[in-house]
Parts: C-alpha cells; sequence; structure tokens
C-alpha cells in the first residue's frame, strides 16, 4: 500500500489519537480503523488489538466492495455510508477520503446517529490525512522467472 502524501508517520499517531478520542467520547464506541480499499489498517483506536483490526479491516474493504457494486447495478451514486446492526452491536462504515473507509465498532446501546454524525465530523476534520492509495502493481524481483499476477 502506498500512503497517501501527506501522511507521515506523526500523521499516522495523530490518527490514532484522535480514533483513540473517537472511542473514549462518543458513548458506546469500543474500536475505530481507518482502512484502505485493498482492506490494510492505515490507522486504528489505541486498545483495538492488531490481529482484530486487521480482519476487520479485510471485511470492511470486502462490505465496500459489495456496496459499490450494488450502486453500480443500481445507478446509486457511490457508497456514503453502510450500517451492519448485530444483536451486540453495530459496524457503522463510511467512505474517508480517497480509497479509504473509517469502521467503528459499537456496543448495542449506542446511539447510531450521534456515532454517525461524530464519525462524519472526523472525516471532514481530517479527511485528506486518511486516503490511502491502493497498492502498486506486483512486479517479478529481478532475475525471478515464471512471476504471475
Amino acid at each position: 500500500m502506498t500512503v497517501h502524501p501527506h501522511r507521515s508517520p506523526a500523521t499516522s499517531n495523530n490518527l490514532d489519537f484522535l480514533l483513540t478520542g473517537l472511542v473514549q467520547q462518543v458513548t458506546g464506541v469500543r474500536f475505530a480503523v481507518v482502512v484502505s480499499e485493498d482492506g490494510l489498517v492505515v490507522s486504528k483506536s489505541a486498545a483495538f488489538p492488531r490481529p482484530e483490526a486487521e480482519r476487520l479491516a479485510a471485511t470492511v474493504s470486502g462490505l465496500m466492495s459489495l456496496g459499490r457494486g450494488v450502486c453500480v447495478d443500481f445507478d446509486g451514486g457511490s457508497v456514503v455510508q453502510s450500517l451492519l446492526e448485530m444483536r451486540r452491536g453495530f459496524l457503522i462504515l463510511t467512505s474517508a477520503g480517497a480509497g479509504a473507509h473509517l469502521a467503528v465498532l459499537t456496543e448495542s446501546q449506542a446511539d447510531v446517529g450521534v456515532v454517525a454524525f461524530e464519525m462524519n465530523m472526523l472525516v471532514k476534520k481530517v479527511g485528506e490525512h486518511l486516503s490511502a492509495a491502493p497498492r502498486a502493481e506486483l512486479s517479478p524481483p529481478p532475475g525471478v522467472r515464471g512471476f504471475q499476477q
């Protein structure tokens, strides 16, 4: 993955801090993560264990891809937001700049309207820093034959 040119290690730390703030300040939010379109973790809230964040990133990438398919098939424009209601909480997804998505996992009593509002405010505040370009095309290392994409 090639990260957006405006993203530096300092920016990554700031995003982690902002995602952690979202979790701490919005009632019912458990975890927050920014993921690239190809399913990699760009940034995550502090208490979100890395292995779980990586699993969720892959899931979010797939869900948003399915959403884009529905938009194309039924002339819906682009995906703005998606909500998955579970018995014990919600997964709320929103576009977060070019090639990136913000995902939040909540508890069941969370006010999804408030959570979605705060997610959108965060994206508006730092949207350009949330962008992630897709990974470069794979090419074989020098001297390697039989490489297939």
